[in-house]
Protein backbone atom coordinates (compact mmCIF):
# COMPACT_ATOMS: atom_id res chain seq x y z
CA UNK A 1 0.00 0.00 0.00
CA UNK A 2 1.45 3.58 -1.10
CA UNK A 3 -0.37 6.95 0.07
CA UNK A 4 -0.15 9.02 -2.84
CA UNK A 5 -1.20 13.11 -2.69
CA UNK A 6 -3.30 14.70 -5.35
CA UNK A 7 -5.52 17.85 -5.87
CA UNK A 8 -9.41 17.25 -6.30
CA UNK A 9 -10.38 20.40 -8.19
CA UNK A 10 -14.12 20.77 -8.24
CA UNK A 11 -16.40 23.15 -10.50
CA UNK A 12 -17.70 26.35 -8.83
CA UNK A 13 -15.24 25.75 -5.83
CA UNK A 14 -11.86 25.54 -4.07
CA UNK A 15 -9.89 22.25 -4.54
CA UNK A 16 -9.30 19.92 -2.08
CA UNK A 17 -5.96 18.56 -1.38
CA UNK A 18 -6.23 14.60 -1.03
CA UNK A 19 -4.05 12.35 0.90
CA UNK A 20 -4.68 8.99 1.08
CA UNK A 21 -3.64 5.34 0.20
CA UNK A 22 -3.89 4.29 -3.19
CA UNK A 23 -6.15 1.40 -2.62
CA UNK A 24 -8.45 3.50 -1.44
CA UNK A 25 -11.87 3.28 -2.90
CA UNK A 26 -13.47 6.60 -4.78
CA UNK A 27 -16.59 7.01 -2.50
CA UNK A 28 -13.88 7.11 0.23
CA UNK A 29 -12.70 9.93 -1.26
CA UNK A 30 -16.23 11.10 -2.18
CA UNK A 31 -17.18 11.12 1.19
CA UNK A 32 -13.82 13.26 2.03
CA UNK A 33 -14.97 16.06 -0.67
CA UNK A 34 -18.21 16.02 1.14
CA UNK A 35 -16.67 16.39 4.54
CA UNK A 36 -14.90 19.49 3.41
CA UNK A 37 -17.02 21.58 0.60
CA UNK A 38 -20.53 20.06 1.66
CA UNK A 39 -21.64 18.52 -1.61
CA UNK A 40 -23.48 15.10 -0.65
CA UNK A 41 -22.12 12.16 -2.24
CA UNK A 42 -24.92 11.54 -4.01
CA UNK A 43 -24.81 14.22 -5.67
CA UNK A 44 -21.00 13.60 -7.13
CA UNK A 45 -19.44 12.54 -10.26
CA UNK A 46 -15.54 11.97 -10.11
CA UNK A 47 -14.55 12.60 -13.85
CA UNK A 48 -10.57 11.30 -14.35
CA UNK A 49 -9.13 11.47 -17.86
CA UNK A 50 -12.41 11.59 -19.63
CA UNK A 51 -14.03 8.78 -17.41
CA UNK A 52 -16.38 8.76 -14.53
CA UNK A 53 -15.47 6.39 -12.24
CA UNK A 54 -17.59 4.31 -9.95
CA UNK A 55 -17.41 4.33 -6.13
CA UNK A 56 -15.80 0.68 -5.75
CA UNK A 57 -12.94 2.09 -8.38
CA UNK A 58 -9.89 1.93 -5.90
CA UNK A 59 -7.29 4.76 -6.94
CA UNK A 60 -5.06 2.20 -8.23
CA UNK A 61 -7.51 0.67 -10.48
CA UNK A 62 -7.80 3.71 -11.60
CA UNK A 63 -4.21 4.86 -12.59
CA UNK A 64 -4.47 8.11 -9.72
CA UNK A 65 -1.79 9.75 -9.61
CA UNK A 66 -0.12 9.51 -12.78
CA UNK A 67 3.04 11.63 -13.56
CA UNK A 68 2.64 10.95 -17.12
CA UNK A 69 -1.17 12.02 -17.62
CA UNK A 70 -1.75 15.60 -19.14
CA UNK A 71 -2.96 18.14 -16.84
CA UNK A 72 -6.34 17.65 -18.95
CA UNK A 73 -6.13 13.96 -16.48
CA UNK A 74 -6.38 16.06 -12.98
CA UNK A 75 -9.24 14.40 -10.84
CA UNK A 76 -12.42 16.01 -11.39
CA UNK A 77 -15.47 16.17 -8.79
CA UNK A 78 -18.17 17.55 -11.01
CA UNK A 79 -21.52 18.21 -9.37
CA UNK A 80 -24.54 16.20 -10.67
CA UNK A 81 -27.61 18.80 -12.70
CA UNK A 82 -29.44 17.70 -9.46
CA UNK A 83 -26.78 19.63 -7.66
CA UNK A 84 -26.22 22.49 -9.55
CA UNK A 85 -30.44 22.88 -9.38
CA UNK A 86 -30.40 22.79 -5.60
CA UNK A 87 -27.07 25.62 -5.65
CA UNK A 88 -28.76 27.51 -8.39
CA UNK A 89 -32.03 27.40 -6.33
CA UNK A 90 -29.59 28.23 -3.00
CA UNK A 91 -28.26 31.38 -4.85
CA UNK A 92 -32.14 32.30 -6.38
CA UNK A 93 -33.42 32.51 -2.32
CA UNK A 94 -30.45 34.42 -1.57
CA UNK A 95 -30.86 36.82 -4.56
CA UNK A 96 -34.53 37.25 -3.80
CA UNK A 97 -33.50 37.72 -0.36
CA UNK A 98 -31.40 40.39 -0.72
CA UNK A 99 -33.74 41.50 -3.01
CA UNK A 100 -36.31 41.92 -0.63
CA UNK A 101 -33.86 43.32 1.81
CA UNK A 102 -33.67 46.09 -0.82
CA UNK A 103 -37.44 47.01 -1.20
CA UNK A 104 -38.03 46.68 2.54
CA UNK A 105 -34.66 49.33 3.07
CA UNK A 106 -36.82 51.20 0.18
CA UNK A 107 -40.17 51.12 1.49
CA UNK A 108 -38.82 51.85 5.35
CA UNK A 109 -37.14 55.17 3.70
CA UNK A 110 -40.43 56.30 2.59
CA UNK A 111 -42.10 55.81 5.18
CA UNK A 112 -39.64 57.75 7.22
CA UNK A 113 -39.72 60.40 5.07
CA UNK A 114 -43.77 60.72 4.96
CA UNK A 115 -43.28 60.66 8.81
CA UNK A 116 -40.93 63.50 8.68
CA UNK A 117 -43.18 65.91 6.11
CA UNK A 118 -46.02 64.85 8.52
CA UNK A 119 -44.35 65.76 11.65
CA UNK A 120 -43.27 69.37 9.49
CA UNK A 121 -47.00 70.02 8.90
CA UNK A 122 -48.17 69.47 12.37
CA UNK A 123 -45.55 71.97 13.68
CA UNK A 124 -46.30 74.26 11.32
CA UNK A 125 -50.33 74.21 11.71
CA UNK A 126 -49.23 73.78 15.57
CA UNK A 127 -46.83 77.34 15.13
CA UNK A 128 -49.77 78.90 13.12
CA UNK A 129 -52.21 78.40 15.67
CA UNK A 130 -50.20 80.02 17.86
CA UNK A 131 -49.64 82.83 16.46
CA UNK A 132 -53.48 83.40 15.78
CA UNK A 133 -54.20 82.94 19.71
CA UNK A 134 -51.00 85.56 20.19
CA UNK A 135 -52.19 87.99 18.11
CA UNK A 136 -56.05 87.84 19.32
CA UNK A 137 -54.78 88.61 22.76
CA UNK A 138 -52.63 91.39 21.97
CA UNK A 139 -54.37 94.76 23.16
CA UNK A 140 -55.53 96.48 20.32
CA UNK A 141 -53.16 99.74 19.69
CA UNK A 142 -55.00 103.05 20.77
CA UNK A 143 -54.80 105.79 18.46
CA UNK A 144 -52.73 108.60 20.10
CA UNK A 145 -54.37 111.72 20.78
CA UNK A 146 -53.20 114.77 18.30
CA UNK A 147 -52.64 117.62 19.97
CA UNK A 148 -55.95 120.63 19.93
CA UNK A 149 -54.82 122.45 16.83
CA UNK A 150 -56.03 125.86 18.48
CA UNK A 151 -53.16 125.51 21.00
CA UNK A 152 -50.16 125.18 18.44
CA UNK A 153 -47.24 122.92 17.66
CA UNK A 154 -45.19 121.73 20.53
CA UNK A 155 -41.82 121.24 20.75
CA UNK A 156 -40.09 117.74 20.70
CA UNK A 157 -39.08 118.19 24.58
CA UNK A 158 -42.85 119.01 25.68
CA UNK A 159 -43.97 116.82 22.97
CA UNK A 160 -42.23 113.66 24.55
CA UNK A 161 -43.23 114.49 28.37
CA UNK A 162 -46.94 114.99 26.55
CA UNK A 163 -46.87 111.33 25.26
CA UNK A 164 -45.76 109.79 28.87
CA UNK A 165 -48.70 111.36 30.53
CA UNK A 166 -51.08 110.27 27.91
CA UNK A 167 -50.02 106.96 28.15
CA UNK A 168 -50.28 107.07 31.74
CA UNK A 169 -53.89 107.40 30.86
CA UNK A 170 -54.53 111.50 31.23
CA UNK A 171 -56.39 113.47 28.67
CA UNK A 172 -54.53 115.53 26.14
CA UNK A 173 -56.59 118.87 27.42
CA UNK A 174 -55.04 117.90 31.53
CA UNK A 175 -51.76 116.52 30.00
CA UNK A 176 -50.84 119.89 28.03
CA UNK A 177 -52.26 122.29 30.58
CA UNK A 178 -50.43 120.28 33.79
CA UNK A 179 -46.72 120.83 31.43
CA UNK A 180 -47.07 124.26 30.36
CA UNK A 181 -48.33 125.07 34.24
CA UNK A 182 -45.26 122.43 35.37
CA UNK A 183 -43.19 125.32 32.69
CA UNK A 184 -42.42 121.02 30.86
CA UNK A 185 -41.04 119.09 34.38
CA UNK A 186 -42.90 115.94 33.96
CA UNK A 187 -42.68 115.21 37.66
CA UNK A 188 -44.24 118.67 38.88
CA UNK A 189 -46.94 117.76 36.13
CA UNK A 190 -47.52 114.48 37.43
CA UNK A 191 -48.03 116.17 41.23
CA UNK A 192 -50.35 118.37 40.27
CA UNK A 193 -52.62 116.22 37.83
CA UNK A 194 -52.26 113.29 41.38
CA UNK A 195 -53.75 116.33 43.58
CA UNK A 196 -56.49 117.30 41.06
CA UNK A 197 -57.84 113.67 41.47
CA UNK A 198 -57.92 114.05 45.20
Amino acid sequence: MTTIKFTAKIENKDPVEIETADNMKVEIIMQKVNIQRQIPIEHQRVVFCGRVLEGDTTLQDAGIPDEKISPSGQVIFVPTDEERELEEKALRQVQQQKQKEKEDNELDQIRRRQEQNAEKERLRLLEDQNRDIFMKNQPKAQPKPQPNPKQGAMNPALQDNYDKLIEMGYTPDRARTALEWSNNNINTAIERLVNENN
